[in-house]
This record gives structure tokens, sequence and C-alpha cells, in this order.
């Protein structure tokens, strides 16, 4: 619970913006980002129910907040894969382990993040552009090629991964209907962007 500090009450508004959205961090897997709501939040946190407004002006500004959690998580990851000690191929490989892994592990802040009509279009921290921009430069340095070329390439992947992600969710894509897995998708679909040569027969 956050606490008044009357030596710095600078530190309590930092410290309720972080509760709340560790608290919506949590309740979007368990009721999903359609049945958040600022009034919970501010009861799970211990606080008045105007409290969550000096943060975040409406509802929607808290999805936005909570959506660049998962943007910042990739960001991460992209640029763990990126640092590995490893050939390009597989520094994008891991790469897209990190996108497989949020979607599979987080499903409902995946759902915000790329489906839900709350944030189409928006980009209002450039996180997720930015996490794009990693990508981009994985998968061009994977496929031996310039960014401009890069683009196309890393629109297809990014799309195929997020089809299969959907697939997956919505359970079209299991082992008991086709004998194959969504691990087994994917390594399909990386292999194909492992070079150039490949390339083509996807």
């Amino acid at each position: 619970m956050c606490q008044w500090d009357n030596r710095n009450s600078g530190e309590y508004t930092v410290s309720l913006r972080e509760t709340l959205l560790e608290h919506a961090d949590r309740e979007i897997e368990l009721v999903g980002h359609e049945r958040l709501s600022l009034r919970a939040l501010a009861a799970n946190a211990g606080v008045a129910p105007s409290a969550p407004y000096r943060h975040f002006k409406d509802r929607s500004a808290l999805l936005h907040a909570l959506a660049d959690i998962g943007f910042v998580q990739l960001i991460e990851g992209y640029s763990r894969a990126r640092a590995l000690n490893a050939s390009p191929q597989d520094q994008l490989k891991a790469a897209i382990e990190v996108f497989l892994n949020l979607a599979k592990n987080r499903p409902n802040l995946f759902h915000l993040m790329f489906t839900s009509d709350t944030l189409t279009g928006a980009d209002n921290s450039g996180l997720s552009w930015k996490s794009f921009e990693i990508f981009e430069i994985l998968v061009s340095n994977s496929l031996e090629i310039d960014l401009y070329l890069a683009r196309i390439s890393s629109v297809s992947l990014w799309s195929a991964l997020h089809g299969a992600a959907i697939l997956h969710r919505t359970g079209q894509i299991n082992a008991h209907k086709f004998g194959i897995t969504l691990e087994d998708v994917i390594s399909d679909i990386a292999s194909r962007y492992s070079s150039k040569s490949t390339l083509k027969y996807f």
C-alpha cells in the first residue's frame, strides 16, 4: 500500500503510479483489459477512488501505460538477443522466442498490445515503434540485407508470428488438431528467415 511521506510528497506520487501499474499488470491476466477499472485498482492499492486520476486522466491512459510495460519487455528482450555472442540467425531466433513467450505467458497483455481496439494505430510513447526498429535490425542482419529492404521482410515475419500466436490463443493451432505445436510452427517460420536463399520459399 502507498503511504504518504511528508518529507517528500514526490515519493508518494511515483510510488502510487508504480503500485497501480503493478496491480493492473497482475489483474489484466486474470480479468482481461476490458474489465480493468481505475476504481478497482484504487481499492486494491488501498487509496481513495480519486487517487489514480492524479496519474491517469482516464482508463484509456492507464491501458496505454500498461501496454508500454509490454513493449519495454520486448525492447529489453530484443536487445538481449541482439547482444548475444551468436550468429545473426540465432540472434533473430532468440528475438522470435521473446515475442513467442510474451504471447504465451502474457496472453491478455499481448491482446491489449496488438489486437485490441484500445491501442489501434496509437503509439503515444513511441515504444511500440522502438521495439519494431530493433526487430528490424535483427532481420536485416540475419538476411544480410540493408534496412530499406529489410522493412518488408520484417513486417512479413512479424505478421506471420502474430498470426501464429493468435491462432494458438484461439485454439486453432494445437497438437490434437494438426499433430504439431506452436513451437513447431514458429521454428519453421524462423528457419525461413535465416538467409536470403530460403526467404523466397516462404
